[in-house]
């Protein structure tokens, strides 16, 4: 299992917003990858939506999001560092 958080957005999401010093990631066929030793990673991708795909209960809080971020961390009892990382991203 994994804990994920889904971030949407107006505007394009730089990587360079996201990963502020960037050290850790790397970036994996249109995703980006932080892991520690094997034991837990954080998998972040950003794509862009079209405003049929966005629910309207976002929709209707945040007008004209054209992007969204997935967050997953891997396993769901990663270590509450791993879970700060996630969190401070998002």
């Amino acid at each position: 299992m994994s804990y994920d958080v889904r971030v949407w957005s107006r505007d394009a999401i730089a990587d360079a917003d996201l990963f502020p010093g960037s050290a850790g990631w790397t970036a994996h066929a249109g995703s980006f990858v932080f892991s520690e030793a094997a034991r837990w990673q954080i998998v972040v991708e950003v794509s862009a939506v079209e405003p049929e795909d966005v629910p309207s209960e976002i929709g209707d809080e945040l007008l004209g999001v054209g992007r969204v971020a997935d967050f997953a961390l891997w396993p769901i009892d990663a270590t509450k560092s791993a879970r700060k990382i996630c969190r401070a991203k998002s």
